[in-house]
């Protein structure tokens, strides 16, 4: 069982394998509208990878375009 972590403290959605957490962590990861950071974990609690988003945009990116975002009176929705 592998777990899919946002912010490295929060469980986002689990997996049998590997290659499924993979695909499932990078869909999260690339429709998370607010910046953040995600990662896939094993049963035992130990760091397998950090997820890299598909656009290659970095954390960095994420924050200075939501802040630019934010600054132009259009913030994104988060999801409910």
């Amino acid at each position: 069982m592998f777990f899919i972590m946002i912010n490295h403290e929060q469980t986002a959605d689990d997996a049998k394998t590997l290659d499924e957490a993979r695909r499932k962590a990078k869909d999260l990861c690339d429709n998370e509208p607010i910046p953040s950071v995600w990662s896939i974990y094993d049963e035992a609690g130990r760091h397998i990878e950090d997820v890299v988003r598909t656009d290659g945009r970095t954390l960095s990116d994420q924050v200075r375009d939501l802040n630019a975002r934010i600054d132009s009176g259009n913030p994104p929705e988060r999801p409910r």
